[in-house]
Protein backbone atom coordinates (compact mmCIF):
# COMPACT_ATOMS: atom_id res chain seq x y z
CA UNK A 1 0.00 0.00 0.00
CA UNK A 2 1.31 3.93 -1.08
CA UNK A 3 1.87 6.25 1.36
CA UNK A 4 -1.53 8.04 0.49
CA UNK A 5 -3.10 4.74 0.95
CA UNK A 6 -5.94 4.44 3.67
CA UNK A 7 -7.87 1.22 4.13
CA UNK A 8 -10.70 0.77 6.68
CA UNK A 9 -11.42 -3.00 7.05
CA UNK A 10 -9.31 -6.68 7.98
CA UNK A 11 -6.72 -8.10 5.82
CA UNK A 12 -5.96 -11.35 4.92
CA UNK A 13 -2.82 -12.20 2.68
CA UNK A 14 0.92 -13.22 2.99
CA UNK A 15 2.62 -10.45 2.94
CA UNK A 16 1.62 -6.89 3.80
CA UNK A 17 3.81 -4.15 3.77
CA UNK A 18 2.45 -0.68 4.92
CA UNK A 19 3.42 2.99 3.63
CA UNK A 20 0.27 4.49 4.38
CA UNK A 21 -3.14 4.28 6.48
CA UNK A 22 -4.59 0.90 8.32
CA UNK A 23 -7.38 0.50 10.34
CA UNK A 24 -8.53 -3.04 10.81
CA UNK A 25 -7.09 -6.19 11.42
CA UNK A 26 -4.56 -8.49 9.91
CA UNK A 27 -3.96 -11.56 9.55
CA UNK A 28 -0.52 -12.91 7.70
CA UNK A 29 2.43 -14.20 7.48
CA UNK A 30 4.70 -11.30 7.48
CA UNK A 31 3.76 -7.83 8.31
CA UNK A 32 5.91 -4.67 7.86
CA UNK A 33 4.85 -1.23 8.79
CA UNK A 34 7.36 1.24 7.12
CA UNK A 35 8.88 4.55 8.41
CA UNK A 36 5.72 6.45 7.21
CA UNK A 37 2.94 3.71 7.99
CA UNK A 38 0.40 3.39 10.73
CA UNK A 39 -1.78 0.22 11.45
CA UNK A 40 -4.85 0.72 14.19
CA UNK A 41 -5.54 -2.81 14.93
CA UNK A 42 -4.75 -6.45 15.79
CA UNK A 43 -2.20 -8.46 13.83
CA UNK A 44 -1.57 -12.14 13.54
CA UNK A 45 1.55 -13.04 11.80
CA UNK A 46 4.64 -15.29 12.34
CA UNK A 47 6.48 -11.98 11.10
CA UNK A 48 6.25 -8.06 12.39
CA UNK A 49 8.82 -5.95 12.09
CA UNK A 50 7.92 -1.99 12.88
CA UNK A 51 10.02 0.67 11.38
CA UNK A 52 11.05 3.93 13.31
CA UNK A 53 8.91 6.47 12.99
CA UNK A 54 5.44 4.19 11.71
CA UNK A 55 2.71 3.98 14.04
CA UNK A 56 1.06 0.64 15.58
CA UNK A 57 -1.41 1.02 17.97
CA UNK A 58 -2.81 -2.47 18.71
CA UNK A 59 -1.99 -5.88 19.74
CA UNK A 60 0.11 -8.57 17.91
CA UNK A 61 -0.33 -12.24 18.17
CA UNK A 62 1.79 -15.52 16.56
CA UNK A 63 0.11 -16.99 14.11
CA UNK A 64 0.47 -20.73 14.79
CA UNK A 65 2.67 -20.86 18.12
CA UNK A 66 3.60 -23.44 19.76
CA UNK A 67 3.67 -23.08 23.52
CA UNK A 68 5.81 -25.34 24.91
CA UNK A 69 6.03 -26.58 28.97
Amino acid sequence: MGVNGHIIGDIQATRIVIHGHVEGNIDAEEVYIQSNGYLLGTVIANTLVVDPNAVFDGESHIKNAQVQC
